[in-house]
């Protein structure tokens, strides 16, 4: 473990259930006590890859690069130190509790440190009396089916809440020499079934690791048909397992849904990070998920249809508005003059309303416009078309703060003529109101044009893919440069297609091609990392300086000869780095040329989509847009395991199954 090292890890933390009770015994039993516990805990954790971190009293701190192996080590230890009250009364060790907690971890030379040595310390409280405790997150990552656990929620020292589970019963702890193989060996009797079960095992991780993908159900058939009647039972198996996908999942390129990713991670001993626990009754059908796609189109088409409601309603109002002023005026003057001629009130009632009839017909026209504007846009997303109400809101406003303008100051006008006639008072709020409008109108004319204008850019670029790279982004990818171009092109082909099949869905699909153009690009960029940290690697000085010290190392006395070993032990490890590199480089490249296939292809279904009828065309859609979606959770989880380093143990398994199917030719 290099210093200052910041990784996900596992912690692992066990203590005695009441260390306090041994000093009871006496002060040396209580030491040897602990001193057996600390060595037992160590041994035993160590057989699943562990490393110890630190041992005080009855407590041992334990960190594991999975989840997975901490919970094999813990049965491991329950296996071997019993817990809970069924302990027997001549055990030698006490009752032991253990907390398992997953997180960031920096390991340093002075120890370890992390909130999730904290957590797990934390959650051996809720085991007081002896049994085991593991954070949700590790819980979901990495338990074995046949364990049975209680949930339960605890509250943290600042106060925050952390969900755990309390495992009620176990089986028997996993092989310790692979935490993540939970399947039994074959039973030694019959040698020629454990022949054809780990070749059949070997070629098909083989294929994986050379497909860089997981195999459908046929496709493992097939390739393992010639391993016998034990191919239909290894198949099976590791499609319960998650490390094979269903025969239709797998032509779609899509993930099995009966297989989890916490099923995957068993097998295969990969962390993921913290997710919510995905039940059975929680899951959103797809019918349901589709429907809240659609829900800000039709929150959109909603709206236009309000927009022209009221610019409808408007315009059948104003005529009817004129004749209710010159009608209802003509009685006010004609009551004004004939009978209470003292004032001439009717004069501000006819002005302002007047103002108003002025006011409606100007929102008459500006309701249509918009209306008609609001038609001419595609579908809106929902922060679209929060921004767009928004313009059209503060629209309306300016209008209408225009017009009240004149009504009001013609009201102080009228009441400072009538009431006193000594002084313009009036004139100082309508300058006040005067200078008010100027400056909204100032700051409306500087600031609506460029608003909308950003607003319909932004529009306008949703029927366009990511803009072009820049030729000294390309120039760097060298000789992937054309894969990302050839995959924006087909992009921005599919967006073309897809809009005149439906504009409804158009903002998912942009967003979904988006993010599968991004993890080509980080692929593209990750090859050319690869090829020149291989070109900074002199593969063939190393071969040549290495028959060199072998030669000397012939010659040489003990002492010399001994550090020539060394130093061919370094070159024996950066040419191990650098096959290690070819094999990255061959997988990934392998990747990228069938992400760039499977755009062209997409492409060419939404064409087909597109010459096919309605109900052909609706099922091509979805079938591409699926597929679209999980192969690019497929290269955005193989490039998080590449930069996690946690891609190798298909290589483990293959060299481990490698071995064993030659020991077993041998015998």
């Amino acid at each position: 473990m290099s210093a200052d090292d910041l990784r996900l890890a596992a912690i692992l933390h066990a203590e005695i259930a009441d260390p306090d009770s041994l000093f009871a015994r006496g002060k040396d039993e209580a030491i040897h006590v602990f001193s057996t516990f600390h060595e037992r805990i160590r041994q035993l954790a160590e057989t699943c890859g562990g490393t110890l971190l630190s041992a005080s009293r009855g407590e041992v701190v334990i960190a594991f690069n999975t989840s997975a192996s901490a919970l094999a080590a813990a049965l491991n230890i329950f296996d071997r130190i019993p817990a809970g009250k069924d302990t027997p009364v001549d055990d030698p060790l006490p009752m032991v509790r253990i907390g398992i907690s997953i997180g960031d971890v920096l390991f340093t030379p002075a120890g370890a440190f992390g909130k999730a040595a904290d957590i797990a310390e934390e959650l051996v409280r809720a085991v007081p009396h002896g049994g085991l405790c593991i954070s949700a997150d590790a819980w979901r990552a990495s338990h074995p089916a046949q364990l049975r656990a209680n949930p339960i929620r605890l509250e943290l020292p600042d106060q925050s809440r952390l969900d755990a589970f309390i495992v009620e019963s176990s089986v028997p702890a996993p092989s310790p020499s692979s935490a993540f193989k939970t399947e039994q060996s074959a039973s030694p009797q019959d040698t020629t079934a454990n022949n054809s079960r780990e070749a059949a095992r070997l070629a098909i991780y083989s294929r994986i690791k050379k497909e860089g993908r997981r195999l459908s159900v046929e496709e493992a058939k097939d390739l393992a048909r010639t391993f016998g009647s034990i191919a239909e039972e290894i198949v099976t198996e590791l499609a319960a397992k998650g490390i094979l996908v269903s025969s239709d999942a797998g032509r779609n390129r899509t993930r099995s849904r009966s297989a989890t990713p916490e099923a995957f991670s068993t097998e295969t001993g990969r962390e993921r990070p913290a997710r919510p626990a995905r039940t059975s009754s929680a899951r959103i059908p797809v019918e349901e998920k589709k429907k809240q796609a659609r829900e800000p189109a039709r929150s959109f088409s909603t709206y236009v249809a309000e927009l022209n409601k009221t610019a409808q309603k408007l315009k059948n109002s104003l005529v009817p508005s004129i004749i209710s002023w010159l009608g209802i005026n003509a009685a006010l003057w004609y009551v004004n003059i004939n009978y209470a001629d003292d004032i001439p009130w009717v004069i501000p009632i006819t002005v302002m309303w007047f103002f108003g009839l002025l006011k409606k017909a100007a929102r008459v026209v500006q309701s249509k416009r918009i209306a008609q504007e609001a038609e001419k846009l595609p579908p809106l997303a929902e922060n679209e078309l929060k921004e767009y109400k928004a313009i059209n809101k503060d629209r309306v406003a300016f209008l209408s703060r225009f017009f009240s303008f004149f009504s009001v100051s013609s009201l102080l006008m009228f009441i400072n003529l009538m009431t006193d006639r000594s002084g313009p008072w009036f004139l100082i709020p309508t300058a006040l109101m005067a200078v008010n409008l100027i400056a909204r109108s100032i700051s409306y004319v500087t600031t609506m044009p460029a608003r909308k204008r950003r607003f319909f850019e932004s529009l306008s670029s949703a029927f366009r893919p990511a803009p072009r790279a820049s030729e000294d982004e390309l120039s760097a990818l060298g000789p992937y440069a054309e894969y990302v171009e050839q995959a924006r092109r087909d992009a921005a082909a599919c967006l073309e297609t897809y809009a005149m099949l439906d504009k409804s869905e158009l903002p998912q699909i942009k967003s979904s091609i988006q993010a599968y153009l991004d993890q080509v690009l980080l692929l593209a960029r990750t090859l050319s990392d690869i090829d020149q940290l291989m070109g900074s690697i002199p593969i063939a000085s190393l071969e040549k300086d290495r028959a060199v010290l072998e030669a000397r190392m012939k010659e040489a006395g003990p002492e010399l000869a001994e550090q020539y070993r060394k130093n061919i032990e370094e070159i024996d490890a950066q040419s191990a780095s650098h096959r290690k590199l070819v094999e990255r480089r061959e997988t990934l490249e392998a990747k990228l040329r069938s992400s760039v296939n499977q755009l062209r292809q997409l492409s060419l279904d939404l064409a087909a989509a597109r010459a096919a009828g309605a109900q052909s065309e609706i099922e091509h859609r979805q079938q591409a847009v699926s597929a679209l979606g999980s192969r690019t959770e497929e290269l955005r989880k193989s490039l998080e395991d590449l930069r996690g380093d946690r891609d190798d143990w298909l290589s483990r398994e293959i060299d481990m199954l490698s071995r064993k199917v030659e020991s077993q030719k041998g015998t």
